[in-house]
């Protein structure tokens, strides 16, 4: 398959929300790479960067809601992408402290999901523990497990990470439309014109 972009993530669950979320056409000749957590991911994604040359977006969690741990990660990560880059575009984007943090962004959007009201309470302690808080609500071992509608997982796409993903999804794939040269042995975008 000749992938126009990569999306890696920490784990399946990551990857069945991202792909219930976007629009089917934003992931067309999009590949997936799963880590088993984030320092896997992050291989995987240099990895893709660094042998394959294709553009690759990593969604990681940052498991923490303090601002300077999260500054120090996104450094780090930074730095270890670029190296591995080799100007090969990418794009990190940190989950603060998980990806369903995004279930608690709306009430009437978590209803619409799971079928379910949610008290004030459950609410603020969703932004900081929103997989314990699902899985607790609906006594289940995974966040998605629950999920009554996917078809209303398409609103969650307002909300970061999927806004900023679907964007740079949509860039890469203009790109290779406008730049890609189908004569290299590992594609690469061309610089200039």
């Amino acid at each position: 398959m000749n992938f126009h972009a990569y999306i890696v993530v920490e784990d399946m669950t990551d990857r069945e929300m991202i792909a219930n979320v976007l629009h089917p056409e934003l992931l067309e000749n999009v590949g997936f790479g799963i880590g088993e957590g984030k320092s896997s991911a992050l291989s995987t994604a240099r990895t893709f960067l660094k042998t394959r040359g294709i553009p690759t977006a990593i969604v990681i969690d940052s498991d923490s809601v303090d601002s300077t741990q999260i500054e120090e990660t996104k450094e780090t990560y930074d730095m270890l992408l670029r190296q591995a880059s080799d100007g090969t575009p990418y794009k990190l984007l940190i989950n603060v402290p998980e990806m369903e943090v995004v279930f608690f962004k709306d009430k009437a959007i978590f209803f619409d999901i799971f079928h379910r009201t949610i008290d004030d309470r459950d609410m603020i302690k969703g932004q900081y523990e929103p997989k314990h808080v699902i899985c607790s609500l609906f006594q289940v071992a995974k966040s998605t497990q629950n999920i009554k509608n996917w078809q209303a997982m398409r609103k969650l796409g307002q909300y970061h990470p999927f806004d900023e993903l679907a964007e740079f999804l949509k860039e890469m794939r203009a790109m290779r439309e406008m730049r890609y040269d189908t004569n290299m042995d590992h594609p690469k975008f061309q610089v200039g014109l």
